[in-house]
């Protein structure tokens, strides 16, 4: 088999599992939607879902929206935990110190990822045509 006709197999494979994932997606269809809408996503938001079909730039939004929103829980989660450690220690200088290093660690880790996630996109998905 020649490196031409084993490219073509891969992309017959992949072609026939990117069908298969977005059957799997058509049919659950309404328990996505239940998640986003438990995350409280806009009514706009859920009505993209609801009314378009899945594709893969779509999806890929899809994906980023549960990505932030799993951010923010991080985040929250981090800045409860801080005022915990603080109630537990008492106000000193030193553990605030180390609490606002933690949240700015954080911070810091959820624009990386953001970043990371914008570097993906190519400009042809945004803007068709370029």
């Amino acid at each position: 088999m020649s490196k031409l006709e084993n490219e073509e197999k891969v992309r017959r494979q992949c072609k026939i599992q990117y069908r298969k994932l977005i059957e799997i997606l058509k049919e659950h269809k309404e328990h996505i939607e239940k998640v986003f809408k438990s995350i409280g996503a806009s009514e706009e938001f859920l009505a993209k879902i609801r009314n378009n079909t899945f594709t893969e730039h779509n999806i890929n939004e899809f994906i980023g929206q549960l990505e932030e929103h799993g951010m923010k829980l991080i985040n929250k989660f981090s800045r409860l935990t801080a005022e915990q450690i603080k109630l537990e220690k008492g106000p000193t200088t030193e553990i605030e110190a180390e609490v606002e290093d933690l949240n700015n660690i954080v911070a810091y880790d959820n624009a990386n990822i953001m970043k990371g996630q914008l570097e993906k996109v190519k400009p042809e998905s945004i803007v068709p045509g370029i």
